[in-house]
C-alpha cells in the first residue's frame, strides 16, 4: 500500500537476515512477545540453514509464517531464503514513519522482485498492479 497499490493482506512479510547471530537474536525477540510458528516445529528450528534447506526443497516452503495468541498480533511471514542480497535491498529500501515508528520498507523496484520471485499468482497480480501504477 506504501508504494500506491491498494491490497489488505492478512500478514506482514518481513525480510531477516539469515546470518545466524542477528537472525538468533531476532527468534528471541519474536518469541518474547508471543509469537509462536504456523508449522509444528520448535521456533528456533528456523536458525538452521540446512532445516530451512530441506523446507524449500521438500515442502516448497517460501515463508515462515508467526502468529501471535488470540489474533492480537499480526502474522509475520519470515522468507527461507531471500531471493535478494540483503546489502541491495537496503542500500535501496525507504524509511517511512508508521504510527510513531521508522519503519524500513523495500523500494518497488525490490519489491516488484521479491514478489516475482515468490511465483504465487496474488503476488503475480500485485508485481501487474505495481508496474501499472509506476507507468502512470
Amino acid at each position: 500500500m506504501l508504494h500506491g497499490v491498494d491490497r489488505l493482506t492478512a500478514d506482514l512479510d518481513v525480510v531477516v537476515s539469515l546470518e545466524h547471530p542477528s537472525l538468533t537474536a531476532t527468534l528471541e525477540k519474536l518469541e518474547g512477545i508471543g509469537y509462536r510458528p504456523r508449522a509444528p516445529v520448535a521456533f528456533a528450528d528456523f536458525a538452521d540453514p540446512e532445516k530451512r534447506r530441506l523446507w524449500r526443497d521438500e515442502k516448497q516452503m517460501r515463508v515462515f509464517s508467526l502468529w501471535g495468541p488470540g489474533n492480537c498480533l499480526p502474522v509475520l511471514d519470515l522468507f527461507v531464503e531471500f531471493p535478494l542480497d540483503m546489502d541491495r535491498l537496503l542500500a535501496n529500501a525507504q524509511t517511512v514513519r508508521l504510527q510513531g515508528v521508522d519503519a524500513t520498507i523495500a523500494s518497488v523496484e525490490d519489491l516488484v522482485s521479491i514478489k516475482r520471485a515468490t511465483g504465487r499468482p496474488r503476488d503475480l497480480a500485485d508485481v501487474e498492479a505495481l508496474n501499472a501504477r509506476r507507468e502512470n
